[in-house]
């Protein structure tokens, strides 16, 4: 609840179940069941503020918390730009104190095809950089229709949509193979740039 209402959503709230042991209802604050009028925001949110208290949570009372590998897949699905903000703020969070060995999170791996979502998690507050704290992947679909994984070490490509056009533009121009596809495919970007 705490996490909720710093984040704003203050139209409800979590509270203990009465049907099932350990578990939670959603409660809006005049005591009706909110579930089923929740926003798609609203959901995805609660989803996403679970997950974050599991991660740093144990599975039994009293015991330490087990070692962790999170793995975040676009946790920003219908939430508006100031959640959007906020929870960029605890993906950045959770990256450097994983980097840090601070908790019991080990690795973090995010996943997005938001270039704000990215830019907003992968901004880095830290001087202390070290080479290999952290990674950047893109996943890129070619003109053969075949998507690889580009490694782009410690430093993330991830530009917005029109650089990334015009990157595209350049990729096929210094590439070697000829085809029709390949004409077709720079044709519809550059119409796209335009």
């Amino acid at each position: 609840n705490k996490l909720l209402n710093s984040m704003g959503f203050q139209r409800f709230h979590l509270d203990a179940s009465d049907a099932v042991s350990g578990g939670y209802r959603i409660v809006r604050s005049d005591g009706t069941l909110a579930y089923d009028s929740l926003s798609e925001g609203e959901k995805s949110f609660i989803c996403f503020a679970y997950y974050w208290e599991s991660l740093f949570g144990a599975s039994t009372s009293g015991s330490p918390p087990d070692d962790v590998i999170a793995v975040i897949d676009d946790p920003i699905s219908s939430l508006d730009s100031d959640t959007l903000y906020i929870v960029a703020a605890h993906v950045r969070f959770a990256a450097e104190i994983a980097i840090e060995s601070k908790s019991n999170l080990r690795q973090l791996i995010v996943l997005t095809h938001n270039t704000q979502f990215h830019h907003e998690a992968a901004y880095e507050t830290s001087k202390k950089k070290k080479p290999g704290d952290r990674r950047y992947f893109r996943l890129v679909r070619g003109f053969d229709g075949v998507t690889v994984a580009k490694d782009d070490g410690s430093v993330s490509q991830i530009r917005g949509s029109y650089p990334m056009l015009w990157n595209s533009v350049v990729e096929a121009a210094r590439s070697d193979v000829e085809s029709d596809l390949i004409h077709v495919g720079v044709f519809n970007i550059v119409r796209r740039i335009v």
